[in-house]
């Protein structure tokens, strides 16, 4: 099994980033503001609901959420509706009534309805403190080296975040990052973070977990084009260690997972074309690692589990290092192998840092204590001990599905053609994606949905967060629907289905494999089919919706036609309009209340 070395909340800080949607347009575009991604629903809860509960079910009670301060309010809201899971507790014993605390920092006071930011339920088993995006306009930041100086960033990314949360005291224990997108239900996270525990002789530097691209790439030709970009991974061909004992499905993921050395992560940004074949490596890699493997297959989850004492320095005296994805982990990735490039960066080390288990020794051996930073009152003296530092990246790589065995005999059936393999394929098939693209996102519900409508024996194991008024899966229709009922005795929904509260479904309507939000109308005659319907959306009559994404109180006229279209939040589709493979947005008019422009999905590349 794999090992813990100390209880996990002791030694690691969940912080996560509330980045921009604008991979999900135009799904966060309103007239007048962007919609924050955490809201954006999944499953018809916030998208940041998931990764709090995988924080939850790691034994986690607290955590850092950096956002915009004026995103504070908003975020403030929506947590105080979720009601997660505990660990080792039945979701149908947990109610609905939230029980996340939220706390935010002194910025926030500036925001209106600040005042009712702070949530103190009786028993919180979370509290989330809201932190703003960087410091504001003209405070200083205090130096960890230099105790007597100020740092100054002209643009605070992931990366220098973390620094100025180390600075600020509000991050003193190694920083766990995760992102607000990830749904990762084979994918424990006591199983992550005791694979990064478990190497010797202490854990690298920076962790990272990678995983198997597949979600999104059956939602049509237009919308994959807006999947996630290729990303260049080379890595040692041979494991440095494979960790036993993850727990994973029957039939998907192996009981176990592979550690890889990496030696180059590329994302797309860097080269011209997403799609292009070639790449370049230098030849002191290859001298060095001729076994390499090199893929396009893989996607980094942006999950990672950093060492803080080592990066801190580094932080402070490369300010061009400022995003944790971009500039952090590839140049740790790369100093792997290029053995002078720390020592050019002048990345100088204390040799306590350089202990087995320096949060140990910093703490007294209290692994829960506050950890006093020696590097607030760093002298030149002891600067001068300072020692050159050589990181180490390590790569978990979650396979969704096990390597083939090669070769097989000419009678053998491979495993997953079995009568056994396809009974179980739709509710316990392996798993793991960023909502961050649409292709994503609606693969995102459309899993999950269909995991809740079976009542997969995978829910137990990665329960869902509780929302109330969000909707139960599989759908019965009321016993007493009645023509005065809010759902109509003659309208048909599948069990597959998902409906929020107050929402009304008209007569002879059909709604098949798809989730509606809260308080939408669904007008006679109305066929939806595998599409996603948020909050307060309007569909007129002889309306019909197939693979279709629709965004907060957007109206459908009458006899409108819709294909795997992607509709804006308060976008107006006149009636008996058809449309297929387009992105629909509404815009702010002052010659009219509701105008609307429409964009091809071959034009609509995100902002």
């Amino acid at each position: 099994m794999v090992p813990t070395q100390a209880p996990h909340p002791a030694r690691f800080q969940p912080v996560i980033f509330s980045d921009a949607g604008s991979n999900l347009y135009p799904l966060c575009e309103t007239p007048t503001e962007m919609v924050p991604k955490a809201l954006v629903p999944v499953l018809n809860r916030p998208m940041i609901a998931f990764p709090l509960q995988w924080i939850v079910a790691a034994g986690f009670r607290n955590c850092l959420l950096v956002a915009p301060v004026a995103e504070h309010a908003a975020l403030a809201a929506a947590l105080r509706t979720l009601c997660l899971v505990p660990p080792n507790v039945d979701a149908a014993d947990v109610g609905t009534k939230s029980n996340v605390a939220v706390t935010a920092s002194a910025a926030s006071s500036a925001v209106p309805g600040a005042d009712t930011l702070s949530s103190s339920p009786s028993s919180p088993v979370l509290t989330v403190e809201l932190v703003p995006y960087g410091p504001k306009v003209g405070e200083t930041v205090r130096s960890l080296l230099h105790p007597n100086e100020s740092v100054s960033r002209v643009r605070w990314g992931t990366a220098q975040l973390l620094y100025w949360l180390a600075a600020t005291r509000k991050l003193e224990r190694d920083p766990l990052v995760v992102p607000v997108d990830l749904i990762a239900p084979h994918m424990p996270l006591t199983a992550l973070l005791g694979t990064h525990l478990a190497s010797k002789p202490e854990p690298p530097t920076v962790s990272c977990l990678f995983y198997e691209r597949g979600a999104g790439e059956g939602t049509g030709k237009e919308r994959e084009r807006d999947g996630p970009a290729n990303l260049f991974t080379a890595y040692a061909r041979a494991p440095v260690r494979v960790q036993e004992g993850i727990s994973a499905c029957e039939h998907g993921v192996p009981n176990a997972l592979p550690v890889y050395n990496p030696l180059l992560i590329m994302d797309s940004d860097d080269v011209s074309d997403k799609n292009a074949s070639d790449l370049e490596l230098r030849m002191s890699l290859l001298w060095k690692h001729p076994y390499a493997r090199i893929s396009t297959t893989l996607l980094d989850s942006h999950v990672y589990v950093l060492r803080l004492a080592p990066l801190l320095p580094l932080l402070e005296t490369h300010p061009e290092l400022n995003s944790i994805t971009a500039q952090l982990v590839p140049f740790v990735v790369k100093c792997g192998w290029q053995t002078r490039l720390s020592e050019k960066a002048r990345w100088l080390v204390s040799p306590q840092t350089r202990a087995d288990d320096p949060l140990a020794e910093r703490r007294g051996g209290d692994l829960g204590a506050s950890m006093p930073a020696p590097w607030m009152s760093v002298s030149e003296a002891q600067l001068a001990t300072h020692q050159p530092y050589h990181p180490r990246a390590e790569m978990i790589l979650a396979r969704l599905h096990p390597e083939p065995q090669r070769p097989l005999p000419p009678t053998a059936v491979p495993a997953a053609d079995t009568d056994k393999a396809r009974a179980s394929a739709a509710t316990d098939e392996a798993f793991m994606a960023r909502a961050n693209t649409v292709p994503t996102y609606l693969e995102c519900n459309r899993y999950l949905l269909r995991q809740a409508a079976a009542d997969a024996p995978l829910l137990r194991r990665y329960p869902l967060p509780v929302v109330a008024g969000s909707g139960a899966a599989p759908f019965e229709m009321p016993r007493d629907a009645g023509d005065a009922a809010p759902i109509h005795a003659r309208a048909q929904l599948s069990a597959d289905c998902m409906v929020g509260a107050g929402t009304q479904i008209d007569e002879r309507a059909t709604i098949k494999h798809s989730i509606l939000g809260r308080l939408c109308v669904v007008g006679k005659n109305v066929r939806i089919m595998r599409s996603i319907l948020m909050d307060g959306v309007h569909v007129g009559d002889n309306a019909k919706l197939e693979n279709c994404i629709v965004g907060t109180q957007a109206k459908i006229g009458d006899r409108a036609q819709l294909k795997e279209t992607d509709v804006g939040p308060y976008y107006v589709v006149p009636r008996g309009v058809e449309s297929k493979n387009e992105k629909l947005v509404a815009y702010d008019d002052d010659d009219a209340d509701a105008s609307s422009s429409t964009a091809s999905a071959a034009d609509a590349d995100a902002p």
